[in-house]
C-alpha cells in the first residue's frame, strides 16, 4: 500500500470545501435570492413597516390631539379676549364718566366766583353776576416778525379752537394787567361745564356757540403760578387737579393712568393761566410741555405782552395770538359791581358815572381792574379823600402787593396820599426808582409813553425791573425779534410818578422841565398831580409857565389851573 496517496486526499477535500464556501458567498452577490430567503426578508421588513406605521399613526394622533387642544385653547382665549375687551372698554368708559363728573364738580366749586374788590380779595361774587364780555382782538404776525393788533374780533368759541375745521394746537391770549385774562379763562371753564352738564336754562355763556365746547370730552384748568418747578402739563394736572380731587393714593394712581389714555385719544382743552408767572428753569422750552402723542389737545394760554418778547418763542410756535383789550360794555360792569357791593340802592351807577365825569376819571374805566378799584374806593368813600394822588397810591399799593408779601406803613409819610398804603413802605426805593424813570421819560427829550430797555435800566436795576414787571406797573411788549418796548400800566400812572419825582427832589430845575415840552398844556396832568403832592412847587412851575405864555393863552391856562386845583385835594 502506498501511504502517501491515502493521506493526501483529505487535505485536498478540505481546500475544496473552503473554496466552495467562498464561491457560495460570491454566488450570493451574483445570483438571485431563493424564495425562502425572499420570504424571510419580506416578513422582517413587514414587521418593521408595521411598527413604523404604528409609530407614525400614534404620532399623528398625538399631534392632532395637541393641535386640537391648542386650537380650542386659542379659540377660548379669543372669546375670552373679546369678552374682556368689552368689559375693559365698558370699565374705561365708566372711569372716564366718573372723572369727568368729578372735574365738573371741582370746577364749579373753585372757578365760579371772582373778586369784586381789588382792595379786599375775600369779597367775591359768582362770575355770572358780574361778567361782561371782553374785547378779543386778533393779532397778526407780520413777515418781519412784528405783531400788529387788528380790528377783527373773536365772536365765537369756534374761532378760538378751530381753523379751517382743524384743531388749533396753541392759542396765546395776551393782555395788560387788570384786563380780565384770569376771569375770562374761569368763564371759559364754566361754559365748558355747562356745555358738558347743563345746570340752568338761564345760563349766559360768553359766546353763543356753546355746542362747540361740548365736542371736547375733557377740559383741564391749570394755574402756571402754582407749578413753578414743573415743566410737563400731565404732571401739573396730577398735582393741581387729581391730588386735590382724590384723597386715596391708589385711586390717584389709577386716575393718573387713566389720564394718560384720555390725553392720547380724546379731544381735550388745556387752559393754562399766567405764563408770565411760570418761573421754571428746568428746560429751554418757553411753554409747558405737551407730549407729541397728545394730538387731540388744544392749549389756551394767558399771559402778559412782555412775556411774548422771549426769544425762545418762535412765530411758528404761535398758532393763534389774541389780545384782551378791555370790555365791550363798561357801564354794564359798573352796574354789576355796584349791585354786588351794596345791599341797598343808596348809590346808583348813574351817580358813579357822574362822579367819574366830574373828576375826569374815564380812563380808569378801560381796565376791569381799575374800574372795579374805582368803584370800590367810591363806595368806601370814608377811605378815599377823592384826590387823584390817593387813587394812584391805592392802585400802586395793590400792584406792589402782587409782587411782595412784606407789609409796612409810613409813620411819617412825606406825602399824605401814602399814609394809608400797606405794601409800598418796605419797597419805597422801588417807588423812587419808578418815579425817576417816569420823570426821565416824560421830560428828558419830550414826553414818551414807550421806551427802550436801555432807557429803563438807566433808572431801574435789573431786580427793580423784574419786580415792576411782576407787579404789573411796567409792561414789556414785543416789537421785533431784536427789540421790545416798555410802558407804564397807564399814561396817568406815568404822569403821577413823574410828579412824585418832582415833588420829592430838590435839584430839579423848573426851566429845564419847561424847556423839554412844546406846550405847557402837555404837562397839565402832571401839574394837577403836583398840586396834590407839593403846592409850593406847583405854584413855582405855574409862575414860570405863565411867564412864558402870551395873551389869552396865559389867562386861559390860569383859569383852567385854578378851576382844577379846587378839585384836587389830599
Amino acid at each position: 500500500m502506498e501511504a502517501p496517496d491515502v493521506g493526501a486526499q483529505p487535505e485536498t477535500t478540505a481546500a475544496a470545501v473552503g473554496d466552495h464556501e467562498a464561491m457560495d458567498m460570491v454566488a450570493e452577490d451574483n445570483m438571485e435570492p431563493n424564495p425562502s430567503q425572499v420570504l424571510a426578508y419580506s416578513e422582517t421588513y413587514s414587521e418593521y413597516d408595521e411598527r413604523e406605521l404604528l409609530l407614525l399613526q400614534r404620532t399623528k394622533e398625538t399631534v392632532q390631539m395637541i393641535a386640537r387642544d391648542e386650537v380650542n385653547d386659542a379659540i377660548a382665549e379669543v372669546f375670552k379676549g373679546v369678552q374682556s375687551t368689552g368689559i375693559a372698554e365698558a370699565d374705561y368708559q365708566r372711569q372716564c364718566e366718573k372723572f369727568h363728573d368729578m372735574l365738573i364738580d371741582h370746577y364749579r366749586r373753585t372757578q365760579s366766583t371772582v373778586s369784586v374788590s381789588p382792595i379786599w380779595d375775600g369779597h367775591d361774587k359768582p362770575i355770572h353776576t358780574v361778567f361782561v364780555r371782553p374785547n378779543l382782538n386778533y393779532i397778526t404776525i407780520e413777515n418781519d416778525g412784528s405783531r400788529r393788533k387788528t380790528d377783527n374780533k373773536v365772536l365765537q368759541y369756534k374761532d378760538l379752537v378751530y381753523k379751517e375745521n382743524k384743531l388749533i394746537k396753541r392759542v396765546i391770549i395776551q393782555g395788560e394787567p387788570g384786563m380780565g385774562k384770569t376771569t375770562l379763562l374761569s368763564k371759559f371753564v364754566l361754559d365748558w361745564c355747562e356745555a358738558a352738564s347743563p345746570e340752568s336754562q338761564e345760563y349766559r355763556a360768553n359766546f353763543s356757540d356753546l355746542e362747540t365746547l361740548k365736542g371736547f370730552k375733557f377740559l383741564f384748568h391749570l394755574s402756571l403760578r402754582d407749578s413753578p418747578e414743573t415743566s410737563e402739563v400731565v404732571k401739573m394736572i396730577k398735582t393741581q387737579l387729581i391730588d386735590k380731587m382724590y384723597a386715596d393714593e391708589d385711586e390717584r394712581k389709577q386716575v393718573y393712568t387713566l389720564l394718560q389714555h384720555i390725553l392720547k385719544t380724546d379731544k381735550c382743552i388745556l387752559c393754562m393761566d399766567g405764563l408770565n408767572e411760570w418761573t421754571t428753569d428746568l428746560n429751554n422750552d418757553p411753554f409747558p410741555i405737551i407730549a407729541t402723542c397728545h394730538k387731540q389737545c388744544v392749549a389756551l394760554i394767558t399771559t402778559r405782552p412782555w412775556t411774548m418778547v422771549d426769544k425762545r418763542i418762535k412765530d411758528s410756535g404761535i398758532d393763534l395770538l389774541i389780545e384782551v383789550s378791555g370790555i365791550m360794555d363798561k357801564e354794564q360792569l359798573v352796574i354789576f359791581i355796584i349791585k354786588s357791593r351794596q345791599t341797598n340802592t343808596s348809590k346808583s351807577h348813574k351817580r358813579f358815572m357822574s362822579y367819574v365825569k366830574e373828576h375826569k376819571l374815564e380812563h380808569f374805566l378801560a381796565s376791569p381792574l381799575l374800574l372795579t378799584l374805582l368803584v370800590s374806593v367810591w363806595i368806601n368813600s370814608q377811605h378815599f379823600s377823592g384826590s387823584l394822588c390817593e387813587m394812584n397810591c391805592i392802585l400802586l399799593d395793590n400792584l406792589f402787593r402782587k409782587a411782595t408779601k412784606h407789609e409796612g406803613k409810613f409813620s411819617h409819610a412825606q406825602f399824605l396820599c401814602l399814609k394809608g398804603t400797606n405794601y409800598i413802605y418796605p419797597r419805597v426805593e422801588m417807588l423812587n426808582s419808578l418815579a425817576k424813570l417816569a420823570f426821565e421819560c416824560t421830560f428828558s427829550s419830550g414826553k414818551s409813553l414807550v421806551f427802550s430797555k436801555e432807557k429803563v435800566l438807566e433808572s431801574l436795576s435789573p431786580e427793580h425791573l423784574k419786580f415792576s414787571l411782576q407787579a404789573g406797573i411796567l409792561s414789556e411788549r414785543y416789537i421785533s425779534s431784536l427789540r421790545s418796548e416798555f410802558s407804564f400800566l397807564h399814561e396817568t400812572m406815568q404822569e403821577f410818578l413823574a410828579a412824585f419825582h418832582i415833588a420829592q427832589s430838590n435839584g430839579i430845575s423848573i426851566s429845564s422841565i419847561l424847556g423839554t415840552i412844546r406846550h405847557v398844556l402837555e404837562i397839565c396832568q402832571v401839574f394837577m398831580y403836583l398840586c396834590g403832592l407839593d403846592i409850593e412847587k406847583a405854584n413855582t412851575l405855574l409862575d414860570s409857565a405863565v411867564h412864558d405864555l402870551k395873551g389869552d393863552i396865559s389867562h386861559g391856562l390860569s383859569a383852567y389851573v385854578n378851576g382844577r386845583t379846587n378839585c384836587v385835594f389830599l
